[in-house]
């Protein structure tokens, strides 16, 4: 599946803020006003997201259409005006800083017409009062002069056809900011693209500008949240040393959190009133380290409003995987933990994941608890975390850190599994199974290998809760010799191992072949039962 427009082009607006951050020191008449620019850039990365949010929330989806007009100009806009910042940070190694940042106030304040910090205070209402449209579904006052201000400075921007020639940069010094090779589109070849996706196509008319070097690791500390308190997202999201690369190396990690999937909270009864904590030993130099290393990250979620971060890394040479967690300290300090995942092991208490350190005699030490509200978001992370540990070349050292279904819990306390059977794959056999989560309710399918060292580890699962709560037993029909066809799997299974693919009829039905007709025809009777279930017993 592609990555969504909006949120490469709200990437590429952190990108900015965070090169600002680096440049602002240089700058110290312009201080103030960089720091305006930097606020409203991450506000502004902040509001396209909320958008591309809309677009998958069942509720909000089909007034999208709404905005689609006035969000693909603003799109054009905004990413023309990242551009010229991207541009200007390429400039600023070979000029002084201030007249890199000067011509590139002329060029937008008089070539253009608007600054850069009047442009983001334009874009800012402009995106908000579309989400408005989405959301509420009226038209903001004063949406009519946004639109005006917006197009004549996109025929400026147009208008403004000859350009310099980008300079080719040779490796920067190590105080100036580092363009990144462009980063290219990862396409998921195993799962079509959503026709949802209806601002895929302006991603075509706009490429993605160098990203600059990322500043260093103090925090910034804007002005914008939406609450009164600092969120980790606002201070750091875009705060790393992550190594350059082109990201033609696209790892499986980075298509699992799209947003696609249903939103079942927990039971409130069970949902903790804790904030999810790390507390292992905090490492200042845990960003630095990760990208001397050569890790890229591949995943990144953020819990408790965005005060705590958790990010995978990944090493395409060997396979080596590590957990980066970030959070803020009393004083809105960024703090940094990071382990290999080879070295915890998951256990699940209730609407919570704990990262566990193996201590002597099969006890553990708590290293980190992250509290969940939606339970797909907590199977998503656990599938993904134990995955990609699996595929870590340098192995688990120790049985004690091997993790055995453990969203299930102590005698299925948690997930009760409706059916088990056997399935083949390319001559392979896997184990199917159907599970039912008592906490919240959901139901879905996993696919496990059969036997051998990683029989606990998910090759792929399936929300299917929704098929369920409809009573639609007629969802799995049994055909013959062992196979069931499954009408409909949206959206499509989420798979853990790169190249991994499940089979499917001509007609876009997913397909189980069991080892035995016994099977299929069992399972297709647990379905059935299922189907009449309270979702909670």
């Amino acid at each position: 599946m592609a990555e969504r427009a909006l949120i490469r082009l709200a990437q590429d607006v952190e990108d900015a803020a965070s090169g600002l951050h680096t440049l602002r020191d240089s700058l110290p008449r312009s201080a103030p006003y960089v720091t305006s620019v930097i606020s409203e850039l991450f506000a502004n990365s902040r509001i396209l997201l909320d958008l591309d949010r809309a677009q998958h929330d069942p509720q909000l989806e089909p007034s999208v259409y709404r905005v689609r007009d006035d969000v693909g100009r603003l799109y054009s806009s905004l990413g023309s005006t990242v551009q010229d910042v991207f541009d200007m940070f390429g400039r600023s190694r070979i000029r002084p800083r201030e007249t890199a940042w000067d011509d590139l106030q002329h060029h937008m304040a008089t070539e253009e017409g608007l600054g850069l910090l009047e442009r983001l205070q334009c874009y800012r209402a402009f995106l908000q009062a579309q989400y408005d449209i989405v959301n509420y579904g009226y038209q903001p006052r004063g949406l009519l002069g946004l639109r005006r201000q917006l197009m004549t400075l996109l025929d400026a921007q147009e208008a403004n056809t000859i350009r310099p020639t980008r300079p080719i940069l040779t490796i920067p010094g190590p105080d100036t900011p580092r363009p990144r090779p462009r980063r290219l589109s990862a396409r998921r070849t195993d799962t079509p693209i959503s026709p949802t996706d209806i601002y895929s196509d302006w991603d075509s008319d706009y490429a993605r500008p160098v990203a600059p070097e990322p500043p260093p690791l103090s925090p910034l500390s804007p002005t914008f949240t939406s609450s009164s308190s600092q969120t980790l997202e606002s201070s750091q999201t875009s705060y790393s040393e992550e190594p350059d690369r082109v990201t033609e190396l696209v790892h499986w990690a980075q298509h699992i959190l799209d947003g696609q999937h249903d939103r079942t909270p927990f039971r409130a009864d069970y949902v903790t009133d804790d904030r999810s904590v790390c507390h292992g030993t905090s490492d200042e130099s845990a960003l630095h380290h990760l990208g001397q290393d050569g890790f890229m990250r591949v995943l990144q979620l953020p819990f408790d409003r965005e005060h705590l971060w958790i990010r995978l890394y990944w090493r395409p040479p060997d396979g080596r995987a590590r957990i980066l967690i970030m959070t803020l300290d009393s004083l809105g300090r960024v703090e940094y933990y990071s382990a290999p995942l080879t070295n915890l092991k998951i256990i699940r208490k209730d609407s919570s994941l704990q990262l566990c350190k193996a201590r002597t005699h099969g006890r553990y030490h708590l290293w980190a608890q992250l509290n969940f509200l939606l339970y797909e978001r907590m199977v998503l992370l656990y599938c993904t975390f134990v995955a990609m540990k699996h595929q870590d070349q340098r192995g688990i050292p120790h049985d004690n850190l091997l993790d055995c279904h453990e969203l299930k819990g102590e005698h299925e306390r948690f997930e009760m599994e409706e059916f088990g059977g056997v399935i083949m794959h390319r001559r392979m056999p896997h184990a199917l199974r159907l599970l039912r989560d008592r906490l919240s309710g959901v139901v879905r399918l996993e696919a496990c290998a059969y036997h051998g060292p990683r029989s606990d580890v998910p090759l792929w699962t399936a929300f299917v809760t929704k098929y369920a709560r409809q009573g639609d037993a007629a969802w799995a029909e049994y055909c013959s010799d062992g196979v069931v066809s499954l009408a409909a799997i949206k959206p499509p299974p989420y798979v853990f191992l790169p190249g991994h693919e499940i089979p499917c009829s001509r007609d876009g039905e997913y397909l189980l072949h069991f080892c035995s007709a016994e099977d299929g025809k069992e399972f297709v009777e647990s379905w059935t039962r299922l189907c009449g279930l309270s979702p909670y017993r």
